[in-house]
């Protein structure tokens, strides 16, 4: 069966580099475990993705995200918006027909987490709130109770 044409195709986990992306996987730092991860920490599970693209400096990762997301032919994406990455508020602000704002939580921040959602979306306008359970300090199961104020 050919591909379908006219459907514009909407990435659900984009990430816009910055010049220094080491920060942003800090959270991750208590779980883990191996030397080398504990040792090199540029991209924690880089022994996974094999893959991950070495996109080296560039003058405006936004416009290098665009033309990879036109490369590929990726309409729109999904990224993840807070108060500190101004790099993906100002995608939001350059590119609002391309780019729709999300937010992350950790439900073992309790009611805090469905502040910092509400917050979220009236500086924001998200669309979406994400959590990566796995991610978690400690680990919080899908179907955990610590969810409930987050799923209501």
């Amino acid at each position: 069966m050919p591909m379908p044409s006219g459907i514009g195709i909407i990435d659900l986990m984009m990430g816009i580099r910055s010049p220094d992306a080491k920060p942003s996987y800090e959270y991750l730092r208590p779980l883990l475990r191996d030397r080398e991860s504990l040792e090199s920490f540029r991209f924690p599970v880089e022994y996974i993705f094999k893959d991950v693209p070495k996109t080296g400096r560039k003058d405006d990762y936004i416009k290098y995200t665009l033309e990879q997301m036109d490369q590929f032919g990726i309409e729109r994406a999904l990224i993840g918006v807070d108060e500190s990455d101004e790099t993906s508020r100002e995608a939001l602000r350059r590119h609002p027909d391309r780019f729709i704002p999300s937010c992350g939580v950790d439900p073992n921040q309790g009611m805090e987490a469905v502040r910092h959602i509400q917050r979220m979306h009236e500086q924001f306008g998200i669309k979406a709130v994400s959590a990566f359970p796995a991610g978690c300090h400690p680990q919080v199961p899908i179907d955990d109770k610590r969810f409930y104020p987050i799923y209501a």
